[in-house]
């Protein structure tokens, strides 16, 4: 019989313990493991800029006809001035393949066939740790993936050193090394200026293909610096694929929005390129969706919800930061020095805490963070806040 011999898969380990969270009758209950941006009420937030472009869409009344293969272009030339910068040599130079894709992990994807297909690539390097379908994509997608130095236990930041020896000793010619320009999945820790240049050196003497999957920008440091690593690669690199999602930037998850940009020798290959890259699209889900498109581009495109949306990320950024600053604060005071997370950025970071002190969280607490130690510092605010610290300090304690 067809299908006799599979066997059921492990759910998605996030995905799990959310539905674990969802089941709990704990009044107090926390969940601290999926990655969304929370209010301060604990809902998933939209923001005012979402509903204003809605509003505008509504009122034009636009017909939704398909988009052509490689998506709205009006879209991709907003997110690409909004990274890049309008005067960017890559975009006045027109040497970006573009392509629409449905949200980031459909570019990564997209991205994977691309490389093997296009550059003979077969195996792919990843961070550890990284988000962890990073791995299972490139698996899918037949390469053979692999690990290089990231983050440190004993420092609780990224080491640099066991990262650039990694990658000098394990890259070959057409390898991929993926990594996140900003808010670092699943630990905070980001890389800097000087950091991005001496792996950039690296990966191009080694004849290597970097990719870029950016999810979090404006949730770093800003909008403009969370560009940063980005901009360097296109100014440092001859070719690299950059990999945007507009999800939690514009708070439209469920719209799938994301693009793909590959950097090409001259605008002649970005022609061709792109010419290639719509064949896999084609062949996968034929076109993108337009409505998700829209919204971004009348949001970037409109002075007036351009500055509404550009306060509210810069709002969400804050008070991200400033959980950060509160919640070290407060174990502080209980004994317990997490300081390193004020040194972080994004939604997560990892606790210093073992398996078991997170298994004690989730069962005598009903607090659900990944066994990792990963949590999004989203999901607190001021009605859980003392609750969630003062079980940390416990757990720590016995």
């Amino acid at each position: 019989m067809l299908f006799s011999k599979l066997e059921t898969k492990p759910i998605d380990p996030i995905i799990g313990l959310y539905q674990d969270y969802l089941a709990n009758t704990n009044p107090k209950k926390v969940n601290l493991s999926i990655g969304l941006y929370f209010d301060e009420q604990g809902r998933i937030d939209l923001m005012g800029a979402a509903r204003k472009a809605a509003l505008v869409l509504a009122e034009k009344n636009q017909v939704k006809s398909y988009l052509p293969i490689d998506g709205d272009r009006e879209y991709l030339q907003a997110i690409n001035e909004l990274v890049y910068g309008k005067d960017n040599p890559v975009l006045v130079e027109n040497r970006l393949a573009s392509v629409q894709t449905l949200a980031a992990t459909g570019g990564l994807r997209i991205t994977a066939d691309a490389l093997r297909e296009f550059a003979g690539s077969t195996r792919c390097w990843v961070s550890d740790p990284t988000w962890s379908n990073h791995i299972d994509i490139f698996t899918e997608a037949g390469y053979q993936v692999g690990a290089y130095s990231y983050y440190n236990r004993d420092l609780m930041s990224y080491d640099i050193e066991a990262l650039l020896a990694d990658l000098e000793n394990k890259l070959s010619e057409r390898d991929v090394v993926l990594m996140h320009p900003v808010c670092h999945n699943p630990t905070g820790a980001d890389l800097t200026e000087e950091d991005w240049l001496k792996v950039y050196a690296l990966i191009k003497s080694k004849n290597a293909i970097l990719v870029l999957d950016q999810a979090y920008l404006g949730y770093g440091k800003g909008i403009e610096e969370d560009a940063l690593a980005v901009r360097l690669a296109a100014q440092h690199l001859d070719q690299f694929v950059h990999i945007f999602s507009s999800s939690k930037t514009f708070s439209i998850y469920g719209e799938r929005i994301g693009n793909v940009n590959i950097k090409c020798k001259d605008a002649e290959q970005a022609v061709v390129l792109t010419s290639n890259l719509k064949q896999l699209i084609r062949c996968c889900y034929s076109t993108p969706i337009c409505n998700g498109a829209r919204l971004v581009k009348t949001i970037l495109t409109t002075p007036e919800i351009r500055k509404t949306w550009e306060a509210e990320l810069n709002a969400y950024r804050e008070r991200l930061q400033n959980l950060r600053k509160e919640f070290v604060a407060k174990l502080k005071a209980l004994g317990v020095d997490f300081s390193y997370i004020e040194q972080q950025y994004g939604f997560f970071s990892f606790l210093k805490l073992t398996p078991e002190q997170i298994q004690a969280l989730k069962n005598d607490y009903g607090i659900y963070a990944l066994e990792s130690g990963r949590i999004n510092f989203a999901g607190l605010n001021q009605s859980n806040i003392d609750y969630v610290t003062n079980a940390i300090a416990a757990v720590i304690k016995g």
